[in-house]
């Protein structure tokens, strides 16, 4: 089933579509997926069955570090627990919603340096290679049905680019099933969305839907800065 999205280019709004995929794409696609692997393999490239043991060789991961994820995981688990049982005061119930976010967030960035060169194994650039692959070829106009990307080098060249990210995020999620409410229904956000202490952004509130910190103040928006005019060295203003 192809996702219609808007994307921002520039100043222009532009309706895309990811249309599913077909043989001769998915073909095509791992064609350079195994190209991609037997290149990185010829030059030397790491293995992921081989790159725990190099990451602790070079010291980005250890015993230390493994235990330390482990304990956080299990502490994840047992607050899990306590808050999908109930009969608890309420205010206890939001303090250890919020302590999951806390440990959730400590397990993301802890994970994040043993992921960290996963991208660089054999299998990882060859992931990469497919999935661009399939980006530029199912990525069009949805009123045209033109190609947003006339070819493989235009993507790479412009994938830095906030809308041509957004772009390779709605395939993600298609390609990946990734679910873009996964974070609302992570127990704690759905219990804090339940009883309404944060809002659709998951960001804490108050009683009267005002953002507030994790001690309850009251966040105060920001006022919009209004753009002025330069000044010569006369004081007059520079058009």
């Amino acid at each position: 089933m192809s996702t219609t999205f808007i994307v921002k280019i520039g100043e222009e709004e532009k309706e895309d579509i990811i249309r599913d995929k077909t043989f001769e794409y998915e073909q095509a696609a791992r064609e350079v997926y195994n190209q991609t692997f037997n290149r990185c393999l010829k030059s030397g490239g790491i293995l992921r069955q081989s790159l725990d043991k190099i990451m602790k060789e070079q010291g980005i991961w250890n015993e230390e570090k493994q235990s330390e994820l482990t304990s956080l995981q299990m502490e994840m688990f047992e607050n899990e627990k306590i808050l999908d049982k109930g009969g608890i005061k309420l205010s206890e119930a939001k303090d250890i919603a919020l302590k999951l976010r806390e440990l959730r967030a400590n397990i993301i960035l802890l994970s994040a340096e043993r992921n960290s060169m996963d991208s660089q194994t054999v299998e990882g650039q060859a992931d990469q290679a497919r999935f661009n692959v399939i980006l530029v070829r199912t990525a069009v106009y949805n009123t045209t049905k033109k190609p947003v990307f006339a070819n493989l080098d235009e993507y790479l060249n412009k994938s830095n680019e906030e809308w041509a990210f957004e772009i390779a995020q709605k395939l993600a999620s298609v390609e990946y099933n990734y679910d873009e409410d996964f974070d609302k229904k992570l127990p704690e956000n759905e219990f804090l969305l339940k009883y309404k202490f944060v809002n659709e952004d998951l960001a804490l509130v108050n009683k009267d839907g005002e953002p507030v910190d994790l001690e309850g103040n009251v966040i105060e928006k920001e006022e919009e800065v209004v753009f002025q005019p330069f000044l010569d060295d006369d004081g007059n203003p520079i058009e």
